[in-house]
């Protein structure tokens, strides 16, 4: 089963923002690749990913100053679990961005 989890808030400023999404993704470690260019590589599009909500500099907006990305490797189950403000995954995006939306619109 797929999953993602999303921290949203209400902006009074910028209305519904999402301020960090997890998603999960099948990972297979190579015991015998000690080159780590690759996960490099993996993890710089959610560094470089424009947040599509577009340039928010408001304090409650935001989780902190500096670009925040978590990562943990569930090594029995092949999981790997990314946590970030923005996602490179357009449809992911737009599916946590519309569940925000209705989450915190409902009065």
């Amino acid at each position: 089963m797929n999953a993602s989890c999303a921290l949203q808030h209400f902006c009074d400023i910028h209305g519904p923002q999402i301020l960090l999404c997890t998603e999960a993704r099948t990972y297979v470690h190579d015991s015998n690749d000690n080159d780590d260019e690759d996960l490099k590589t993996f993890y710089s599009q959610y560094i470089k990913s424009e947040n599509p909500q577009g340039k928010v500099e408001c304090k409650s907006c935001t989780l902190s100053s500096d670009h925040v990305l978590v990562s943990s490797i569930d090594s029995v189950n092949h999981m790997l679990y990314i946590s970030s403000p923005s996602t490179p995954n357009q449809e992911l995006f737009k599916d946590t961005r519309n569940a925000c939306v209705r989450s915190l619109n409902v009065e």
